[in-house]
């Protein structure tokens, strides 16, 4: 068994979640990209592999405002990993539109991709984490929330945004 962390970087295959995946290569991390997209996701894993060939990378077609999904992400890493060391909570959706145009979908699925889907993941984690440490892992654990200043400075057309952040 390899001694490199595990990391889970959820919406992994681009923007912060990549940069984030970069970064971690290179510091031999071990790392589950999660995202909707498996072409992005292999997309992603290439031009990683491009630079640290020797990086182990597993990919997860997710949805993580799925809940069973979201609830999987944690066993899909310790699955091929067989440890989890850090979450990163990365994926997102930020509809634009005027608050009186939001609707019940468009609420919903940000709150599920932004709230609820992370929060599973966290909740499985702490499980995994508890089970390493039953069994004498000292290891440290790590949860990665990405927020936004919208959160208390909402952008004009970000209402469900804001609210989940």
């Amino acid at each position: 068994m390899s001694e490199h962390p595990v990391t889970i970087i959820t919406g992994g295959s681009s923007g912060i979640g990549f940069a984030t995946a970069q970064r971690l290569v290179a510091e031999q991390h071990r790392v589950l990209l999660v995202g909707r997209s498996k072409e992005r996701l292999e997309g992603a894993r290439d031009r990683l592999l491009a630079n640290s060939p020797n990086a182990e990378i597993e990919l997860h077609t997710c949805d993580m405002g799925d809940a069973v999904q979201a609830s999987n992400v944690v066993g899909v890493a310790v699955d091929r990993f067989d440890r989890l060391d850090h979450l990163f909570n990365n994926a997102g959706v930020a509809p634009l539109a005027p608050i009186q145009d939001h609707t019940d979908g468009m609420i919903r699925e940000t709150l599920y991709v932004n709230v609820l889907g992370p929060a599973l993941a966290i909740a499985d984690a702490w499980r995994q984490w508890q089970s390493q440490r039953d069994a004498g892992d000292t290891g440290r654990y790590t949860v990665i929330n990405t927020s936004s200043v919208a959160s208390i400075d909402p952008y004009p057309g970000f209402f469900a945004y804001g609210a989940s952040k």
